[in-house]
């Protein structure tokens, strides 16, 4: 009980943090991006926004993974969730081990059409 109160208590930092902040600190990004010269070793705004995509994708794939692992895959696939990877790794996984429901070959099929076997090229080498 004490863990579960400890884990509630954390998200709802996390969620007001992310819900006031995230906009704040996209907004600073792009105003320094435009008026601050960048210096050698600091990323590009376009890698900013690459990461900060990703990291969006690996959250959603935590807070969507019952749903996912309801609908886009059969029982003895991958499983959804893994904070480390992404929705898209997760459906090229289940994709090689023919596991993809219905629903997830639509949505394969879809993310193939916006880049050429974009979810085995989602497919992170350690994971």
């Amino acid at each position: 009980m004490r863990n579960l109160i400890k884990s509630i208590a954390v998200f709802i930092i996390a969620y007001f943090a992310l819900k006031y902040l995230l906009l704040f600190g996209i907004c600073y990004a792009i105003v320094v991006s435009i008026f601050k010269g960048r210096e050698d070793n600091e990323p590009v705004f376009s890698k900013y926004l690459w990461n900060l995509s990703l990291s969006i994708d690996q959250t959603l794939n935590v807070c969507l993974q019952f749903i996912l692992n309801d609908l886009m895959r059969f029982p003895k696939g991958v499983n959804y969730g893994n904070p480390d990877e992404s929705i898209s790794g997760v459906t090229g996984k289940n994709q090689i081990k023919e596991t993809l429901t219905l629903f997830g070959k639509a949505i394969n099929w879809f993310l193939h059409k916006l880049e050429k076997d974009h979810s085995i090229k989602a497919i992170e080498k350690d994971e």
